[in-house]
């Protein structure tokens, strides 16, 4: 077996070309083997597993009347605070999360 200082040796003075071309095959054979552990070993990622497929993909008519139906409570409740002559800073808070809830149902 070739001692240290010969492999040293070989690889930067004696033969220069030869190594890189060993060089550049092994990183070419590391390569294409990590894009294939990849194509065959996708990662999973936690955070995906629990998403909702879009509301276009399901029933869209159940879902329009669900909608319809939390908008109808949202605004019940909104004109519940409306007709109120006085507001608490509890209602407030309650008035600025309906309002964000509408938002986020009416999109």
């Amino acid at each position: 077996m070739l001692e240290k200082k010969n492999i040293k040796e070989w690889i930067s003075k004696q033969n220069p070309k030869k190594t890189f071309k060993v060089m550049i095959i092994i990183l070419l054979i590391s390569f294409t083997g990590m894009i294939i552990f990849y194509l065959f070993n996708k990662p999973q990622n936690p955070l995906l597993n629990n998403v909702k497929p879009p509301a276009i993909f399901e029933n869209s008519d159940k879902n329009i009347q669900e909608i319809e139906e939390r908008k109808k409570v949202i605004l019940k409740e909104l004109e519940y605070f409306k007709n109120k002559k006085t507001l608490t800073r509890d209602d407030s808070i309650r008035i600025e999360y309906l309002l964000y809830k509408f938002n986020n149902v009416k999109k």
